[in-house]
């Protein structure tokens, strides 16, 4: 199958993952191309289905403080990632954030 521009694929929900982090994903011409790359001018508007892409760079000393407004709001790597691996980097991530480590 040939694919011009890109297309967003809304898969069913094979585990647990997925359906916690709404999972969908991205088909393209050229899968090595990044995003970003691509101009929706280029393209059919039928072949292309991102509207608009936006990159936000989050700087080194913010990321603490994000973690802990996330953790607040219940997201966290426990719910993001509901596994054994995702709960015990939950809980590391919750005692270094408690402990002041991260900062």
């Amino acid at each position: 199958m040939e694919v011009h521009g890109v297309k967003i694929i809304q898969p069913f929900h094979a585990s647990i993952r997925m359906t916690v982090q709404s999972s969908i994903f991205t088909i393209q011409h050229n899968p090595w191309k990044n995003l970003e790359e691509y101009a929706p001018d280029d393209y059919r508007k039928k072949d292309f289905d991102i509207e608009e892409l936006a990159v936000w760079p989050v700087p080194a000393e913010c990321k603490t403080g994000i973690l802990e407004n996330l953790e607040k709001v219940g997201i966290n790597q426990r719910t993001l990632f509901p596994d054994l691996s995702g709960i015990a980097s939950g809980l590391w991530q919750t005692e270094v954030l408690r402990s002041g480590k991260g900062k």
